[in-house]
């Protein structure tokens, strides 16, 4: 249970890690635009 909590967690903030990356990726490209 405990290791299942921990790789749902990690998941849960490379999820959040790409979404971020996704975003700022976004307004350089509307920058450059």
């Amino acid at each position: 249970v405990i290791i299942y909590g921990v790789s749902f967690y990690v998941k849960l903030a490379l999820l959040k890690m790409l979404i971020h990356i996704k975003k700022r990726m976004n307004a350089i490209f509307n920058n450059t635009t």
